[in-house]
């Protein structure tokens, strides 16, 4: 049974002092503010907001130290209090942190232990518990209770749980680098759409498919005999927060919810014009929502849904700006159908379609692994802070993070012709993969590190505009190869096996 103590008892527990806006430079000491950290936990590498000597002299006790763990403690809205958590590294040392973020630093308890701990479910609910108001409070945050195994059991506890949670930011940025893909990709193909640098013909968006808004005629629209049933429903929600396809739902309508509404087919590109303003998602099974969301159903001889979809990254800021200034911000039918877009033939856009499908695939992929990891931490957390996960077996050494010194983009400097790698042949794909490997491995004029982990990730992005409309991504049999020549790599002394002590992590950097 694992001992109990209050967090008070094993750490300090303070907030930090927010600089009025006099006291704020444009230079000097930096200042942490909420929107530094990503929703991931992360420094977004850049400050925004600074302090003078005196100020930071003065409030020199709210000054942040390597190996505390921060929580958002206040918002606007009581849900998103405690909802982002940051472990401080290196590159926040001696930063000051502004009065909304709470700091939890560790007195006589492993700093990785606490930090899990209170990024676990359990301690997330915990912190839900005692939110006051929009306001989570120091005093109680510390009588919040914590188990306190021994020592080498709290090290073995965030060894694991460390493993796992890089897993889940390596997954996370792989989906990011996803994304990015497709918005450089398009402006590979067709240049920034906005200045229409490749001068392609401009057309109303109107002429490229048929617009339509949603229909939701019943008021109340929420009535309870119009929900339930079989038929999904969408929000301008579902369609902000999804990715290129909406996957799933959670409200749905009854046969009198449909009578009501309409029924848009699999395929849908769905634009939202109210609360978030042109968002860009596609159905992939048939779905109502309401006139918040309009349908756009692309003519197939001048466009295709991909092509309007990324089209929109580009446009939805331009959008924004032409919503009238209300109680919420909305655009019209009208505004939609009249926008100017470039178009180029429907031969480049289905190329560009047929790209973003495979990315896609491995997005979709990506996602899927991610839920599993983030499962998978929910678990062991829920064992290890509750004394049922055995730790007889960790070993001593950590899951490998193999550091190589390449860049991908260095890679990509290789253009050779498409028929040179045949993707629908075993020993093409393996021939571009050899290629980059071999590049990465005698890359030693190359000064960014990169992960094997990374590398791979990078490759089975680059790899889809080798490919042809039905050849496969990446998968486990090119991966294998892989291995393999990470493997012979380390037999042949071209990698060396290193130990972060910081990371508690075995890594493997490329020799040399």
């Amino acid at each position: 049974m694992i001992d109990l103590v209050s967090i008070e008892e094993c750490c300090f527990v303070f907030n930090g002092k927010t600089p009025s806006r006099s006291e704020q430079r444009r230079s000097g000491r930096p200042i942490l503010k909420i929107k530094d950290i990503d929703e991931a936990g992360k420094f977004r590498g850049k400050f925004e907001s600074f302090v003078d000597e005196s100020f930071y002299e003065k409030h020199s006790k709210k000054v942040l130290k390597r190996g505390d763990t921060v929580i958002l403690n206040a918002a606007h809205n009581r849900d998103y209090v405690g909802n982002k958590i940051a472990r401080i590294g290196p590159e926040l040392d001696g930063v000051i942190a502004t009065g909304e973020w709470l700091i939890i630093r560790p007195k006589n308890i492993d700093q990785n232990f606490i930090y899990h701990f209170i990024k676990s479910p359990k301690g997330r609910e915990g912190l839900k518990r005692i939110v006051r108001g929009i306001h989570l409070y120091p005093r109680d945050v510390g009588r919040l209770t914590i188990p306190f195994p021994e020592n080498i059991d709290q090290e073995r506890i965030s060894y694991i749980l460390n493993n796992v949670d890089s897993l889940i930011l390596i997954r996370k940025k792989a989906i990011g680098e996803l994304d990015r893909f497709i918005t450089s990709f398009f402006v590979k193909m067709f240049g920034d759409p906005v200045r229409n640098e490749k001068a392609w013909e401009v057309k109303p968006l109107g002429q490229l498919g048929t617009l339509d808004r949603g229909v939701s005629k019943h008021r109340p629209r929420n009535a309870p005999e119009l929900l339930g049933g079989d038929y999904p429903l969408i929000q301008t929600g579902d369609v902000a927060n999804s990715g290129i396809y909406i996957e799933e739902y959670t409200q749905s309508y009854s046969d009198q919810g449909l009578a009501q509404s309409k029924l848009w087919p699999k395929g849908t590109l769905c634009i939202t014009i109210a609360a978030n303003i042109a968002k860009t998602a596609i159905l992939n099974f048939e779905a109502c929502f309401p006139d918040s969301v309009v349908g756009f159903l692309a003519s197939k001889n001048e466009s295709n849904n991909l092509y309007v979809y990324a089209l929109f990254q580009f446009l939805h800021k331009i959008l924004e700006k032409k919503a009238p200034e209300a109680a919420q911000k909305n655009i019209n039918l009208k505004i939609l159908r009249q926008l100017s877009v470039p178009c180029p033939p429907i031969e480049h856009q289905n190329k560009f379609s047929a790209v973003i499908e495979k990315v896609y695939l491995l997005q979709r992929g990506y996602s899927e692994n991610l839920t599993n990891l983030e499962e998978l931490y929910g678990a062991i957390s829920q064992k290890a802070f509750t004394g049922r996960l055995d730790l007889s077996g960790i070993p001593a050494v950590g899951e490998a993070d193999f550091v190589g010194r390449s860049e991908l983009s260095a890679t990509a400097d290789v253009e050779s012709p498409l028929d040179e790698y045949p993707m629908d042949k075993a020993e093409g794909r393996e021939r571009l993969l050899r290629q980059w490997f071999d590049e990465l491995i005698g890359g030693s004029e190359h000064e960014t590190d990169l992960t094997f982990d990374q590398f791979w990730q990078a490759v089975q992005v680059r790899a889809v505009e080798y490919m042809g409309d039905d050849d496969k991504p990446f998968s486990t049999t090119e991966y294998d190869l892989y291995r393999e020549w990470v493997l012979d790599g380390l037999r042949e002394g071209k990698i060396k096996q290193e130990f972060d002590e910081g990371k508690n992590l075995v890594t493997l950097r490329v020799a040399g």
